[in-house]
């Protein structure tokens, strides 16, 4: 009896593991494609704020988002106008965002579901 209770306890564990290692979060990987850094860069979401700072010339910086309904990303960096990443996400969809920028403004954008 002990033997079938320690077999569902390594069953329950290893399902609690898979649970926590899948992220239905988008990823967000932000590319500074100018000469210079990039102070403070915003990113928005609905019913989320994400802040990354000091990129570096060339630099690339990778970002797990979670959306609380339907949404599109806006950036703004530090000084600038918001600009809108024109994608369509969902909580829980996932998918892979990259984003090109430079000191003045958003320079590209692909969006791919994975």
């Amino acid at each position: 009896m002990c033997g079938f209770y320690k077999m569902r306890l390594n069953i329950f564990i290893l399902v609690l593991l898979f649970i926590s290692c899948t992220s239905n979060s988008t990823l967000v990987n932000i590319s500074n494609e100018s000469e210079v850094k990039i102070d403070t860069l915003e990113v928005f979401v609905t019913g989320n704020t994400y802040l990354v700072l000091n990129i570096l010339p060339k630099e690339k910086r990778e970002l797990k988002v979670d959306v609380t309904g339907e949404s599109d990303i806006e950036i703004r960096i530090k000084g600038r106008d918001k600009e809108t990443v024109e994608v369509y996400l969902e909580p829980g969809s996932g998918g892979i965002v990259d984003i090109g920028v430079n000191s003045d403004s958003l320079v590209y954008f692909f969006h791919r579901d994975i």
